[in-house]
């Protein structure tokens, strides 16, 4: 008997599970002014002034996924814009004045389960 109990035990706990998954992936990848990347971010220098070491510069930012994006939010050091929601296909220009030729430019989002960051340096010459 005390077999039989323990046997049906084993085989009643054998029956139960749990399980937990979870994905995190991560990519570096230079996504500027390249036609397959996710978002597409091209600088224009439209004046650069030697003596301050700075420049005026637009930022084109295109989606090109086949589904709309959230907006972006761009930082250049201490200066900031947004996008707003891009439908695929589209484009939006970003201007900036008297930015330091070496800051940063820095692109990000949230989609979903997507979080998209886009890093490059200010091109100034």
């Amino acid at each position: 008997m005390y077999l039989c109990v323990a046997l049906c035990l084993i085989l009643a706990g054998g029956t139960h599970a749990s399980a937990t998954y979870s994905l995190q992936t991560e990519a570096n990848v230079d996504i500027v002014s390249q036609e397959t990347g996710l978002v597409g971010v091209e600088q224009v220098t439209t004046g650069y002034n030697a003596t301050t070491g700075t420049a005026d510069i637009s930022l084109i930012v295109t989606n090109q996924r086949a589904v709309q994006i959230s907006p972006l939010e761009i930082r250049i050091g201490d200066s900031s814009a947004s996008t707003k929601a891009l439908a695929p296909g589209e484009s939006q220009r970003i201007q900036f004045t008297a930015v330091k030729c070496a800051e940063t430019i820095r692109a990000e989002t949230r989609m979903d389960e997507l979080h998209l960051q886009i890093t490059t340096p200010v091109t100034c010459s």
